[in-house]
């Protein structure tokens, strides 16, 4: 199947000495676990061994995983890549969540605008052309090397990002349109949570590759009211409805037996 993945991965790509390629490459052809090893945490890092060269692929140019400099950019294209085997691979793509990104507010005014290139270049290679606010020419190259913002083709990533807003700093607005940003509030109706689930259905949906039923709507309209008697009844933070709210529509899609009032009963107790 590699050469296979190979050819195709390649089609995406049209770019020579990609390092996702020549890592693949090196990987499939050496029957050394260390040598694999040092390839994989390579693609992972881009810490360089001797053990790799044995596996080099001839007449190839080794090409560099960049840890300092304007890197953004070949991070994100990697990432793209990453989603385009994933769908050879047969799954929906590359879901790439980053938790606390609050956290920014931390960074030196210094170290800000790098961190500003890292987002910018990811939302762009996961959004594309369904976004008007980040373009290419916005993100930098790496001074040794062009890199193009995203694969082309069938890639799939999808980048999903929390904030605490009381501590956020990041210039969410610059970057998204209203639409694009998810705002939980601390105390939720019904309505609210339901309105939520909604959402998160259709994200599960299209993470999963399926098309939400019958049964995902029922609990989508039952469970937002059990989720708010939990808040009230203070056995639910807001992270909690939505780490309750995911593993829900899990269980659905898990168990297709699953017998819907049986679910919600149980919702129903553990929020009492």
């Amino acid at each position: 199947e590699t050469p296979r993945w190979r050819e195709q991965l390649w089609n995406a790509t049209a770019f020579a000495n990609d390092p996702l390629d020549v890592g693949l490459y090196a990987i499939s052809s050496t029957s050394s676990s260390r040598q694999r090893k040092a390839w994989r945490e390579w693609l992972m890092g881009g810490r360089r061994t001797t053990a790799m060269n044995k596996a080099m692929p001839r007449g190839v140019k080794f090409p560099s995983i960049y840890r300092v400099g304007h890197n953004a950019r070949q991070m994100a294209y990697l990432l793209s890549g990453v989603s385009v085997l994933a769908r050879l691979a047969g799954y929906s793509g590359l879901c790439v969540l980053i938790d606390e990104a609050e956290s920014y507010s931390l960074l030196a005014a210094y170290q800000r605008p790098k961190a500003d290139t890292f987002f910018s270049a990811v939302l762009y290679a996961a959004l594309q052309e369904r976004q008007a606010r980040i373009t290419p020419d916005m993100l930098p190259q790496h001074r040794w090397r062009e890199y193009p913002p995203a694969y082309n083709g069938r890639q799939s990533l999808f980048f999903l990002f929390t904030v605490t807003r009381s501590e956020n700093r990041l210039p969410l607005e610059s970057w998204l349109d209203a639409d694009q940003i998810l705002t939980l509030e601390p105390h939720h109706t019904a309505q609210e949570i339901g309105q939520f689930m909604q959402q998160v259905m259709s994200y599960h949906a299209e993470a999963y590759g399926y098309e939400a039923g019958d049964r995902q709507r029922q609990v989508r309209r039952a469970a937002a009211e059990h989720l708010a008697l939990g808040m009230r009844n203070g056995r639910l933070s807001i992270r909690g409805v939505v780490r309750q709210t995911v593993e829900l529509f899990d269980l659905l899609y898990l168990y297709p037996d699953y017998e819907v009032t049986a679910l919600l009963d149980e919702l129903r107790q553990q929020m009492r």
